[in-house]
Order: C-alpha cells, then sequence, then structure tokens
C-alpha cells in the first residue's frame, strides 16, 4: 500500500491547471486524467477516482494506446477497490491480475512486477481464510524477492510486519520493526511514522504501556502529521486504546486538545465527527460504569445491613448447631479428601504405568542396541558401530528429554502456564503442523496443581491430534472467563477421527478434571476435531 501514496494535493492540483487546456490528444489526455484520478484519490472521493480510472481504460482501448500507463492505471484500480467492501471487492483481483499480465506483455521492470505482487497481498489481507492467511504470505514473499531496490524490500517487510501484528504473531516483531526503521534512518528516510506507529501497536499489545505512551505522544507531537486525517484518527483511537488498558481515563484538556488538533480542511470533517463520536461513546460508557458501581455499592450495603440483621436474630440458633454442624463438616470434609487422593493415587499409578512402558518398549530396546553396538566397536575396532552407538544415545536422550518436559516443564514453574505452553508448542511446531496459540493470560499465575494438569492435558490433547489425524492446522485458545481456565483445541483434520473411543488419555484427563471441579468435552464432526476443557479457579 506505501508504493503507490498520494501526490501532494497542492502541487497535484496546479499540474492539474496546468494541462487541463493542453491536453488534447489521447496520449496527453490519458496522462491528464490519471493524474486527476489520483487527486481525487488523495481527497479520499474514491468513487470519483474509480469512474475516472475505468473511463481510462475505455478510452484506452478505443485509442490503442497501450503503454506503461495502461498498467498504472489497472494498479490504482486494485488499490480503490481494496477500499471497497462487498462484491466488488472481488474487482480487485481481476484488476491485479490484468496489471500482471500487462507489464509481463509490456516487458516492465522487476520492481513494477514486485509492486503488483505486493498489491495482490494487500488484497488477500482482506480475505480471512487459511488460504487468504497463506496467499497473503506468499504474494509478500514473492514480492520482497522480486524488488531490485533497497527501499522496496524495507517497504515490502513493513507491510508484512503490519501482517503479522494483524495475525498476533508478535514473537520477536518489535525487534524486527525496529531493525527496519534503523535500515530507513541509514538510507536517509525521513518519514518514519508508520514504522513507528506499528511499533506502538505491538508495545500496546505486550502491555509496555509507558513505552507505547512515549511514542505515541512523540509521533502526535509533529504538526505535520494533523493533515493526514485517517492516519490521526488511528494515532488517537490507539492512544485511547492505551488509557483503557492502564485503566486511565483521559482529562477533559486532554480530549479537546485531541478533538481541537483535528484538521479542517474540508475533508476531514468526518474524520473528526468519528474521533468526536469515539470519545462521546467511551464518555457514556465510563459514565454508565460509575453509575453501576455506584448502584452495586448501594445495593451491596443494603444486603450487608440485611444480613447483619439476619445473623443477629440467629445467633443463638447458630451457637446451639455449632457443635452438630462442626462434626459434619469435618467428617465431610475427611470423606472429601479420601477421595481425592484414592483419586490421585489411581493417577498416579496409571501415569507410573505409562511411563514404565516407555521407558521399556523405547529406552529399554535403544540402550540395549547401543550396548550391542558398543560391544562390537570394542572387540573389533568398529568405528561404524561406534558412531551408530553414539546416534542411538543422543536419540535416548531426546526422548528422555521429552518425557521430562511432558511430565513438568521447566519454564511452567518458573514462569507460568502461558509462556510454558508457547515453549512447547513452538517445540512441536513444522511447516506441516501449524499451530495457532492465542491466550488472555499473560504472567497471571495459578495453582501450581491446576497449571500442571493444563499443560500435561494439552499435551496429551495435541499428542492425539498428531497421531489420530491428518490435520495440518490447529487451534489453541487458553483463557479465563468466570472463574473457570478454559482450554479449547480444534483442528481441520477429517480423517477417521470418529472412530476414536475414550482411551486411557482422554479418560484421565475426565477425571482429573472433575476433582478440580471441571470438565471435558470432545466434539468430532465435519470440520474436524474440538476438545474443551475448563476447571475452577
Amino acid at each position: 500500500m506505501h508504493y503507490y501514496i498520494s501526490y501532494d494535493d497542492a502541487g497535484l492540483y496546479q499540474y492539474l491547471e496546468k494541462t487541463r487546456i493542453g491536453a488534447t490528444s489521447d496520449f496527453d489526455l490519458i496522462r491528464h486524467g490519471y493524474f486527476e484520478g489520483r487527486y481525487y484519490k488523495s481527497q479520499e472521493d474514491f468513487t470519483k477516482s474509480i469512474d475516472i480510472f475505468i473511463g481510462l481504460l475505455d478510452q484506452i482501448e478505443k485509442s490503442g494506446i497501450k503503454d506503461s500507463m495502461n498498467y498504472k492505471i489497472l494498479d490504482e484500480l486494485s488499490l480503490l477497490y481494496n477500499k471497497e467492501s462487498g462484491p466488488d471487492f472481488v474487482k480487485g483481483f481481476e484488476y491485479a491480475t490484468k496489471s500482471i499480465n500487462e507489464k509481463i506483455r509490456l516487458g516492465a521492470s522487476q520492481d513494477e512486477l514486485a509492486k503488483s505482487y505486493s498489491i495482490k497481498a494487500l488484497l488477500y489481507r482482506k480475505v480471512n481464510t487459511p488460504q487468504g492467511v497463506d496467499s497473503t504470505y506468499h504474494y509478500y514473499n514473492k514480492s520482497y524477492k522480486t524488488f531490485t531496490i533497497s527501499n522496496g524490500k524495507q517497504n515490502v517487510l513493513h507491510n508484512l510486519n503490519e501482517f503479522k501484528f494483524e495475525q498476533d504473531s508478535l514473537t520477536n516483531l518489535d525487534k524486527a520493526v525496529i531493525a527496519s526503521i534503523a535500515y530507513r534512518k541509514s538510507q536517509n528516510v525521513s518519514d518514519n511514522s508508520h514504522q513507528y506507529f506499528l511499533l506502538s501497536k505491538i508495545l500496546l499489545k505486550k502491555k509496555k504501556y509507558d513505552e507505547a505512551n512515549i511514542l505515541l505522544d512523540s509521533l502526535m507531537s509533529d504538526k505535520s502529521i494533523y493533515d493526514k486525517s485517517s492516519f490521526y484518527i488511528d494515532l488517537v483511537n490507539t492512544k485511547l486504546d492505551l488509557a483503557k488498558a492502564q485503566g486511565i481515563w483521559p482529562d477533559d484538556e486532554i480530549l479537546d486538545s485531541l478533538i481541537f488538533n483535528i484538521n479542517r480542511n474540508g475533508k476531514t470533517i468526518i474524520a473528526e465527527r468519528e474521533m468526536t463520536s469515539r470519545l462521546g461513546l467511551e464518555l457514556e460508557n465510563e459514565k454508565t460504569r460509575q453509575f453501576k458501581f455506584l448502584a452495586l455499592l448501594i445495593v451491596l450495603s443494603l444486603l450487608l445491613c440485611g444480613m447483619g440483621l439476619i445473623w443477629y436474630a440467629r445467633s443463638k440458633f447458630i451457637k446451639q448447631r455449632h457443635k452438630a454442624t462442626l462434626a459434619y463438616l469435618e467428617k465431610s470434609k475427611a470423606e472429601a479428601e479420601l477421595k481425592a487422593i484414592r483419586a490421585e493415587m489411581v493417577g498416579e499409578q496409571k501415569e507410573r504405568q505409562q511411563i514404565a512402558s516407555q521407558l521399556h518398549d523405547n529406552l529399554a530396546s535403544l540402550l540395549t542396541a547401543a550396548d550391542l553396538h558398543l560391544s562390537v566397536a570394542k572387540k573389533n575396532d568398529n568405528p561404524i558401530s561406534l558412531d551408530k552407538a553414539k546416534d542411538i544415545l543422543k536419540d535416548v536422550n531426546q526422548q528422555v528429554r521429552n518425557l521430562s518436559h511432558q511430565l513438568v516443564s521447566p519454564s511452567l514453574l518458573k514462569f507460568g502456564l502461558e509462556p510454558a505452553l508457547e515453549t512447547f508448542i513452538n517445540g512441536i511446531e513444522n511447516d506441516s503442523f501449524r499451530i495457532n496459540f492465542s491466550s488472555d493470560l499473560g504472567d497471571k499465575r495459578f495453582a501450581e496443581t491446576k497449571e500442571i494438569f493444563l499443560y500435561r492435558s494439552c499435551a496429551e490433547l495435541l499428542q492425539n491430534v498428531q497421531k489420530h489425524s491428518n490435520a495440518d492446522r490447529v487451534a489453541v485458545k487458553l483463557q479465563e472467563d468466570s472463574g473457570l481456565l478454559s482450554l479449547s483445541i480444534s483442528d481441520n483434520g477429517n480423517s477417521n477421527q470418529a472412530s476414536l473411543e475414550w482411551g486411557f488419555g482422554l479418560t484421565n484427563i475426565q477425571k482429573r478434571a472433575q476433582a478440580h471441579n471441571g470438565n471435558l468435552e470432545v466434539s468430532i464432526n465435519e470440520d474436524g476435531f474440538l476438545a474443551q476443557l475448563s476447571i475452577e479457579i
């Protein structure tokens, strides 16, 4: 999207005024119309800009003049239809494909082709499907490889970073953006506002509020951005999102300043209304929250008073029943603890049996094979047997590490559930088995037994997907809601999963979930496998 930025409004208007009268030939009229379309695009009058460019295509067809201006117009239409929604959106793909074919036919430069590939990636970004995501990555990579100029490559990298942000692929993304900014500065690129804005949004998502606030304040202090109405509105919205995330509502002076700094040049009145509407809505929501909080305090006060009166009236009765109730509670508590101990013992015994089976079936046989190779190497001085023994021992070491991580991950004990699961998933993910992991826990910690249970359950369920499904995409979602910790795992497999029965793994997860006052639900349909596990916090 950064290859076809708007021309300076005043300069473009002057150009149109100079060429309007002198343009008489088809050649001049087409070029004049092209810049006129660009002008209305810069004014955000997209409908008029589209009409002008479509008319130019008809004029080119009638005149027979087909040069670089033809594919430039096709590129502009592709970008304009990307701003539209509804059925006409697909026209953007048609114009982009025609542009690529026209550039190939006319022998356009590699950089021109790279621009078209980048436009196609931009179009696919609006296709919210796995195929759309794959196609977006494909065309951005193709554009990057095709570009011969470094600035073009850097623009593609920025667009790719923006797309990763949209997909919540935040790992090391802030470092990539910082590296991009450093390179652009080394190339004397003066305008890096979009790169800094992306970095501020990444920091906001990573809850680095102070750093995000410094970047946003620095961007908004640049008066030149007031002419970029949509960009300024994005900055304001992000600033408000930051304040909301911190639980700090901006005071009236800051809000008045935000509204005042919007450029009132005619084209941004809608933008002002849009932002003012959001501010009004946020203020209304804040008043509503305050009213609800006050009402809640009143209700709680009344309840406490009522409860106090009831407690006072029944205090004598409670004292008389105290000893009997205490004895009953002690007995119930003892029975519950006994049941929990029995369930834990059964579960631990089954886990021991499973570990023993892995040690006997896999590691023992591998160690026996390694011993045989070492004996042969010692007896015959055979280096081949020694190398085989080394390979087997490496395999044994890896299996022992995997077994250890399945039991209790070191990162789980040190950092918590979300980082541990992210580390585990990164370890088993590959090109043919992609896992999309999302969580709203952050660095929040819970009881160790609950974290270990969810970690092991996730590992068990993902292993089931790998063993019993031909899925190549899995979604893992971890969240806290209404006093529950929930883990859901779904895949796009379409094999014979429906024939799977509840074996030891799923049964053990179900029983342990019930011990945590939770539940496990498993469903299989034409869309794939879905497991939903929840326990009380």
